[in-house]
């Protein structure tokens, strides 16, 4: 499986909109998929008017060979084949995953995807575990898909200062890796090479501790 990574925005910065889903229309548009599958569940309810409404349509623009198809839509997903998988983030990780989990479909065509696009709390729910609320060194550490084996990931990395939650990740669940992804930023890499052979787009960079 083919990863795209992205760290996430930070909607304080100015462009934020622009500066992150450039990028993921960057790897879409030269990917190009026949078909685009958009899973939106981390984000129930906009809660920054940056995310409000079809804010895909409004900021990545993949052409008319590209079919959009988003999996809240019971309509788009009875035309799905074997699309690019695109997990967008928001603040409910735990909503995302139960949403696959809960979907035989859904979570067979996540876990055997060609290509897989996560963004901040969809890039999150790749690995072994995840922290189920951002920042909160406090809150539980959950399993994930695992489709990142025997790591942690950590988007918003530098911008939202989480060196030492990384760390505290990999302590309390034991994996040998830990990923941290600046926001603004993206890791292109193929499962089966992780650790190595990543290449870095954008603004920021990556970092990857091993146990």
């Amino acid at each position: 499986m083919k990863l795209f990574l992205f760290g996430g925005s930070e909607l304080n910065e100015e462009r934020p909109m622009e500066r992150l889903l450039g990028l993921i229309q960057q790897v879409i548009v030269e990917t190009n998929p026949k078909q685009l599958l958009h899973i939106p569940f981390a984000r129930i309810i906009a809660t920054e008017p940056e995310w409000e409404g079809d804010w895909f349509h409004k900021h990545i623009h993949i052409g008319n060979d590209i079919e959009y198809l988003n999996a809240a839509n019971k309509a788009d997903m009875e035309k799905v084949e074997k699309p690019m998988i695109f997990l967008s983030g928001g603040g409910n990780n735990t909503n995302l995953l139960e949403k696959i989990k809960s979907d035989q479909r859904l979570f067979d065509l996540v876990m055997h995807a060609d290509y897989l696009i996560g963004e901040s709390a969809g890039a999150k729910i790749l690995g072994e575990f995840f922290r189920e609320k951002g920042s909160d060194a406090e809150s539980a550490m959950l399993p994930g898909l695992g489709i990142l084996k025997n790591t942690v990931i950590q988007p918003h990395y530098s911008h939202r200062q989480r060196q030492g939650l990384l760390e505290k990740d990999m302590a309390e669940t034991g994996v040998m890796y830990g990923l941290g992804l600046d926001s603004f930023t993206g890791i292109i890499f193929k499962t089966e090479d992780f650790p190595e052979h990543i290449t870095c787009i954008g603004e920021g960079s990556y970092i990857i501790k091993k146990k």
